[in-house]
């Protein structure tokens, strides 16, 4: 598309602004669109870490709660030494 001929100052100035606004508007919007993938990007990579830290948390203290939980078992439990088991009675409605 050829560029319009300029026929006097007014033109060159009308021109010359509409040019402007147009590479203007172009890099405003450029900029918006990378801020908004970079936020993206960042906030995504965030998400991925934190996940792989809380797998990384549950793997690493699943045995020990575990170990702790059966060691609370029974009178005979290493957490809970001397515990009395009481009996229970169901009570049933008749």
């Amino acid at each position: 598309m050829p560029l319009p001929q300029a026929q006097s100052i007014m033109d060159i100035q009308a021109l010359y602004h509409a040019t402007f606004n147009h590479i203007h508007r172009f890099f405003t919007h450029l900029i918006m669109r990378l801020t908004l993938l970079s936020t993206f990007t960042l906030w995504f990579s965030t998400i991925l870490t934190q996940s792989s830290i809380v797998d990384t948390y549950i793997a690493t203290e699943s045995p020990i709660a575990k170990a702790g939980l059966l060691a609370n078992i029974g009178p005979s439990g290493s957490k809970c030494a001397g515990a009395e088991v009481l009996s229970c009675h169901l009570i049933t409605a008749e």
